[in-house]
């Protein structure tokens, strides 16, 4: 990819507040970390996805998400389209990275963002 084209990208992934980029061919996601906190087993992460197929596990929002039982299981909350915010995938990312389909990830900092 040409440097220009990829600065153009990390600008426009400044614009709306992404952190991390991550893209899974099987099955077919892109996803677009937004938010993140906590430390170790207590962190959650919130991103924006687009899916090939709907998932299996969705939720009524993120509210209802996060108020069920630990362990939780990934799941979407859908936006319109392909689109769904996604919430709890540190766990699904773990779970793809034991695929045979690797996950392409690309980390965003500060550092990125000045070039």
């Amino acid at each position: 990819m040409p440097v220009k084209r990829y600065q153009e990208y990390l600008a426009l992934l400044k614009e709306v507040g992404a952190i991390r980029v991550s893209h899974e061919e099987e099955p077919a996601e892109v996803s677009f970390a937004i938010w993140g906190s906590g430390f170790a087993g207590e962190t959650r992460h919130v991103w924006v996805c687009w899916l090939k197929r709907e998932p299996p596990n969705t939720a009524t929002s993120l509210e209802a998400f996060y108020e069920t039982q630990k362990p939780r299981t990934p799941s979407y909350v859908h936006i319109d389209d392909n689109w769904y915010i996604g919430a709890g995938l540190v766990i699904l990312t773990q779970t793809i990275q034991a695929r045979k389909h690797p996950v392409k990830h690309v980390m965003l900092s500060s550092e990125s963002w000045a070039k």
